[in-house]
């Protein structure tokens, strides 16, 4: 026989628990040059415990680990139209014109996403690469406050950069 609720039962609702975490659902991606934007912008689900969607959460988007390709290079930041960004109805954070912003140096970066008190996974690689070419920078300068006399040699080593000073090693200059 078919059971049924009894006459006298109460209706209730369940709703999502408490944000707890936050899970990249379309991860950052590419390689691209310093200043352009990512070429596979991310999206980030925050959710309870249990998997179910929580609207409205404000997600923010910040660099969690970066290596560079030279040594005493700096990280940059994360920079997108909205950051944060915050979830709709499906607990979806869609973040677009994201890029890394200077000082960028090249390397690798992932990036984490925060809201509250919950933190995701890092992402995946992003690589960013050496720009163009922009400007000259010296790599030996000669001494400072030297005297040099006419006729005597010096030396002085100049790079070939990019706007952040990442040197360009295919600058097709001399």
């Amino acid at each position: 026989p078919a059971l049924t609720a009894p006459a006298n039962a109460n209706s209730f609702n369940i709703t999502a628990g408490n944000l707890s975490q936050l899970v990249w659902t379309q991860q950052p991606g590419g390689s691209v040059n310093e200043g352009a934007s990512f070429t596979t912008q991310p999206k980030v689900t925050a959710e309870d415990i249990d998997g179910n969607v929580i609207s409205g959460a404000a997600v923010k988007l910040a660099v969690s680990s970066y290596a560079p390709l030279s040594s005493g290079s700096v990280a940059g930041a994360v920079s997108c139209s909205a950051n944060p960004a915050t979830g709709n109805a499906s607990g979806l954070a869609t973040f677009s014109g994201c890029e890394i912003t200077g000082p960028v140096a090249a390397g690798t970066y992932t990036l984490v996403a925060t809201s509250g008190s919950a933190t995701s996974q890092p992402s995946s690689p992003i690589t960013i690469t050496v720009g163009p070419a922009t400007q000259l920078g010296f790599t030996t300068q000669p001494a400072s406050g030297a005297n040099i006399q006419v006729n005597s040699s010096f030396e002085v080593d100049v790079s070939i950069e990019d706007s952040y000073g990442n040197v360009v090693t295919s600058a097709g200059s001399t």
